[in-house]
């Protein structure tokens, strides 16, 4: 269980399963839709349509996005992205995670991050 700002991942089954609920306004819980506002136990289902396997799920207390890193040390965002929270160009929120092309690299792996609400 990951809790974020006012959301809450749960997972299962080594990552496969993924669900989450509580506040989607700015679309943290990455089930490619920032509409309902508020989500109760919403099936995530990115990864496993695009056959990604995540090993680490990353989300902050106090952050609205969510970072997820897969099995070959690639980085997807989704949520809050006014102030570029996600590394992505430009400010718009999303709402389905996304590869975050700036984070990849054979050189090192990523282990852990972490998104602060400002």
């Amino acid at each position: 269980i990951y809790s974020g700002n006012a959301y809450t991942i749960y997972s299962g089954n080594n990552n496969k399963i993924l669900y989450a609920s509580g506040s989607n306004y700015h679309g943290a819980c990455a089930i490619n839709n920032i509409k309902p506002n508020v989500v109760k136990h919403s099936k995530i289902t990115y990864f496993n349509e695009n056959y990604i396997n995540i090993t680490q799920i990353c989300i902050n207390p106090t952050g609205s996005c969510s970072f997820w890193i897969t099995n070959d040390n690639k980085i997807y965002g989704n949520g809050l992205n006014d102030k570029y929270q996600l590394g992505l160009a430009g400010k718009s929120n999303k709402a389905e995670p996304i590869l975050i092309r700036a984070l990849q690299s054979k050189l090192w792996k990523i282990i852990s991050i972490q998104s602060t609400l400002q």
